[in-house]
């Protein structure tokens, strides 16, 4: 979902919510992975913007144990700056 706002909309705010589950081979336990982002930005012109989430992910299911991902957790903050041409 995003909102964009402002005299000319140039102001945005953001956020989606992923999920997935399943077997990565028929038989196979359960894996599951879910991650939530939250985000804002600004075009300071037509070609240059500014952008900042915040970020969660999550790895979950037996399908994932004794895998390097099992456990896994990403919580973080992302800022980006972007030029188009």
């Amino acid at each position: 979902m995003l909102y964009r706002f402002g005299d000319s909309e140039r102001v945005f705010i953001g956020g989606r919510y992923n999920s997935v589950s399943g077997e990565a081979a028929d038989g196979a336990a359960t894996q599951d992975i879910k991650r939530t982002n939250l985000g804002f930005g600004w075009f300071m012109t037509r070609n240059v913007m500014m952008k900042g989430e915040y970020v969660t992910s999550k790895y979950d299911g037996d399908g994932f144990t004794g895998t390097k991902l099992q456990g896994a957790e990403f919580d973080g903050v992302v800022i980006e700056a972007v030029i188009q041409f």
